[in-house]
């Protein structure tokens, strides 16, 4: 008797380990399949620079001895001292690893005719040479008429 329960419980654990096994492959499809998408999203909201941008703006730093990532962002696109109503000039910094970190930076509201926003994602690694850039992309929001009213990679017109 206990020799056919012992049997029907191993069956048990092996029909879940399958069913594990079956919803480890389905979590890892629907990882890549997330990673893909976003993949591709990222390449419609964000258009990236070509590294010799980046090199100069890297030189641009260290000439002018930048110790911070607050002031790489203000390097890179300055607040409008002379903005009026809405404008906003927000930076987030986010850890990544030891010697990494992600820059953002969202600016709401500029006195430009066609561009409404500009959002920057930039990645800084400390060296021993100091802070450098490793990547810069950038997100347009446009006036109504002018382009994509959302976060886009397309130039407002």
């Amino acid at each position: 008797m206990m020799c056919g329960l012992l049997i029907f419980t191993t069956s048990c654990i092996n029909k879940q380990d399958k069913k594990t096994d079956a919803q480890n492959t389905t979590t890892q499809q629907e990882t890549k399949t997330t990673q893909q998408t976003a993949t591709a999203e990222d390449e419609r909201r964000y258009r990236p620079f070509e590294q010799s941008f980046i090199d100069d703006l890297n030189l641009d730093i260290q000439r002018k001895n930048i110790r911070s990532e607050e002031e790489i962002l203000r390097l890179y696109a300055p607040k409008d001292e002379f903005a009026e109503g809405r404008y906003s000039y927000n930076t987030t910094v986010r850890q990544t690893n030891d010697s990494s970190k992600e820059l953002t930076l969202i600016e709401d509201g500029r006195m430009d005719d066609s561009v409404a926003g500009l959002k920057v994602v930039m990645v800084i690694k400390r060296t021993s040479q100091g802070l450098r850039i490793v990547s810069v992309k950038e997100s347009y929001k446009c006036r109504k008429g002018r382009g994509s009213e959302n976060w886009s990679a397309e130039y407002c017109k």
